[in-house]
């Protein structure tokens, strides 16, 4: 339909809704219709004027539910979606809107409890069900099981370019390489846009530590996304690894940009800047962090490498026994006890001679470049293979 066309029909709609102003089947009609001419406030007008003529209508309420969903305010739709299930109005698609509406309400775990309450027999009225439990399961740190959802998924439904996309960026979180290759060629082939597919491929190029394959699969993401926090947050990783210092720093301030709450991100900005000599910017990175979780170790951690490397001893110690306590394995709470046990009392030392300390407790031989030892652990950081039982970064929605 033409431009024209979608205006020539939205008028006739508006004059049917004029003399019947709740009629459910005119509202599903004009709300993408009104979208589509760039005219949200006339859909809403229209959904505004059934809900105070039949206030309890389901379908009315439903339509509405769907409108605030298209209008991003995943919290009016879930109110709305939610009423309806209160009320007795049980039936897939509520039951999957509702669910996703929570879901990009950054509610996965309630999304997913709403999912799984849509009986199996019915299952097959809502395709999407299994990529949307899937993209539940990864954000509550699930991804085996996530995995799965999406292989019966894609098996179902073979030409979802998102779907392959999806598998392919969540099997490489759980570092399925052989899913992520099968899975990203698939996505790329139905859509060679496919930024879920190259986000798949530059995680699993990050984790073998193939800088330029990871920065060229990132920087595509960023080209067309330039909100995608994970992308940047895999960009700055990738330069680190490369010593593109400066070039690292600006990326990883646009990752913190776009996914605040993604602590293993602010971890590599902090240790970005510790290598830069910004010890007072790292203080204000690893703050962000703890202001996340004030439990995951590495924070502690890596507070206590800025206050050894400041000469603060004494919160240094503090700070370290912190993250030991916390993992006894925690690279960064390692290293301070290292720069301290390498003191001796001494607070005089050159931070590049205490830097080099850290270059010493990562096994590095005499010639071995500083500044790479710190950005291999800058990149362990990020996959947290340097810790792993510690707890998972904060995943972010996308």
């Amino acid at each position: 339909m033409t431009s024209p066309e979608v205006k020539s029909r939205l008028e006739k709609l508006l004059g049917y809704l004029a003399a019947d102003p709740s009629n459910p089947h005119l509202i599903a009609e004009l709300i993408p219709l009104a979208l589509r001419a760039g005219q949200p406030e006339v859909a809403q007008a229209a959904v505004s004027a059934a809900l105070k003529k039949t206030p309890q209508d389901a379908a009315v309420r439903f339509h509405a539910g769907t409108l605030a969903l298209a209008t991003a305010q995943p919290g009016l739709a879930l109110e709305l979606f939610s009423q309806l299930l209160a009320d007795g109005e049980v039936h897939p698609a509520i039951q999957y809107n509702a669910a996703y509406a929570a879901f990009r309400n950054s509610e996965p775990a309630r999304a997913l409890e709403l999912t799984e309450a849509i009986p199996a027999e019915l299952e097959s009225q809502v395709p999407e069900l299994r990529k949307l439990q899937a993209q539940c399961l990864h954000f509550l740190e699930r991804e085996s099981e996530a995995v799965a959802k999406l292989l019966d998924y894609t098996a179902a439904v073979p030409d979802d370019a998102e779907g392959w996309g999806l598998l392919a960026m969540i099997a490489a979180d759980d570092s399925q390489e052989d899913v992520v290759t099968v899975a990203s060629a698939r996505a790329l082939t139905l859509n060679p846009e496919s930024t879920l597919a190259h986000l798949g491929l530059g995680t699993i190029a990050l984790d073998a530590r193939e800088a330029d394959t990871a920065l060229r699969h990132f920087s595509f993401v960023v080209e067309r996304h330039p909100v995608n926090g994970r992308a940047w947050s895999g960009l700055a990783f990738a330069q680190t690894l490369r010593l593109e210092l400066a070039e690292s720093e600006r990326s990883f301030i646009k990752a913190v940009e776009f996914m605040p709450n993604h602590i293993g991100t602010w971890h590599g900005l902090a240790w970005l800047q510790i290598l830069r000599k910004d010890l007072i910017g790292a203080s204000h990175s690893l703050q962000k962090a703890m202001d996340i979780d004030h439990n995951f170790a590495e924070t502690h951690g890596s507070v206590a490498v800025v206050a050894a490397l400041e000469g603060r001893d004494a919160d240094a110690r503090f700070s370290m026994r912190r993250a030991l306590g916390l993992n006894k394995d925690c690279a960064s709470g390692l290293y301070a006890q290292t720069l301290l046990q390498a003191r001796k009392g001494e607070k005089h030392a050159s931070m590049d001679e205490l830097l080099a300390q850290i270059s010493a407790s990562m096994g590095m031989t005499e010639g071995n470049d500083l500044k790479s030892a710190v950005a291999k652990f800058v990149a362990d950081l990020n996959s947290g293979k340097k810790s792993p039982t510690a707890k998972s970064p904060t995943r972010t929605l996308h």
